[in-house]
């Protein structure tokens, strides 16, 4: 008869991966619901110039990070053709994801790019149900349909899809699922999006040789290599986060970016905000209440009146 140790031990490692797989997302939330005072910063700079630097910085610091990690082990980005294709789309959903978040914030839609932040993880969780055979809760479903009455009122009471909010949902989505597809780890798939990203972000720079005084101005290119820092790690943590957590269970996590991101466009920048937007934005509220938020409340209150009968 075979000893249940090694089962145990494998169940208590896929515990602790899943623990650090959710700290790794909340890291990375917090950085991205943050993200429109961080672009303010630099909005005096062209958002293709921002972006390219995003893309060579975050690659020169996720290269390095790599060389150290494996320097004994003398590693190479190596992978399959069909995970290098796999790649490649994914590298072009998060470029267009990111330069939408940095226009957001630039043309002061930082509300509407949340209300899109606010919808992915719906779509997160239903990609979960249709690409990889996760299941929804009862609450989850109650979750969804609330959730996409709100879009729904939106859309209908203005009469006009908000563009930002779609494609920053399409973008992510697509990218969720290619990321949780590849079979590389964190790091490698990260590092080699942007080498696929970044001759097209050489190519911009070098059409700026008008503006390269300013560019490389130090408070500018402190600022410009400091985009490689906030982009790669709360990127790898992501791509860490997503591979260990089930779809399902880290969807409504990212309600906590565009919450932060919400607040900021309401009382930071002051942004419009009229009354169908705000039935909008709490029939979505309600809808990750009821799928996240009750299902741990009421269990906890069934275990209350258990143990208040057996007391």
């Amino acid at each position: 008869m075979k000893s249940p140790l090694p089962f145990k031990t494998k169940q208590e490692k896929k515990m602790k991966n899943t623990t650090k797989g959710l700290i790794s997302i909340f890291i990375t939330y917090t950085a991205w619901g943050l993200q429109p005072l961080y672009w303010k910063m630099l909005s005096h700079l062209d958002i293709e110039v921002v972006m390219a630097a995003r893309i060579v910085w975050s690659l020169v610091l996720c290269g390095i990070v790599f060389a150290i990690k494996n320097r004994r082990k003398h590693a190479r980005v190596k992978m399959e053709n069909k995970e290098k294709a796999i790649l490649f789309v994914a590298a072009f959903m998060l470029g267009g994801n990111w330069i939408l978040n940095i226009y957001a914030a630039y043309a002061e839609r930082v509300i509407e790019a949340s209300l899109g932040h606010f919808i992915t993880p719906v779509m997160t969780i239903f990609s979960g149900l249709m690409f990889f055979g996760e299941r929804m809760s009862f609450y989850e479903k109650m979750g969804l349909a609330f959730v996409i009455s709100g879009g729904t009122y939106i859309i209908v009471s203005e009469g006009s899809v908000p563009m930002v909010a779609l494609l920053i949902v399409l973008s992510f989505l697509f990218y969720t699922i290619l990321t949780k597809k590849m079979v590389s780890d964190s790091l490698k798939g990260f590092l080699t999006e942007m080498v696929f990203l970044t001759p097209i972000a050489l190519w911009v720079i070098f059409n700026k040789t008008d503006q390269w005084d300013t560019i490389f101005s130090l408070k500018n290119s402190l600022l410009l290599f400091s985009t490689g820092i906030f982009t790669a790690v709360p990127m790898v943590l992501f791509a860490y986060g997503v591979k260990n957590v089930r779809l399902a269970s880290m969807g409504y996590i990212q309600y906590y970016a565009p919450t932060i991101s919400f607040i900021l466009g309401l009382f930071i920048f002051k942004e419009a905000f009229d009354a169908t937007r705000l039935i909008g934005f709490v029939l979505i509220w309600v809808g990750a209440f009821t799928a996240s938020v009750w299902p741990v409340f009421r269990s906890m209150l069934k275990k209350y009146q258990k143990d208040q009968k057996t007391a």
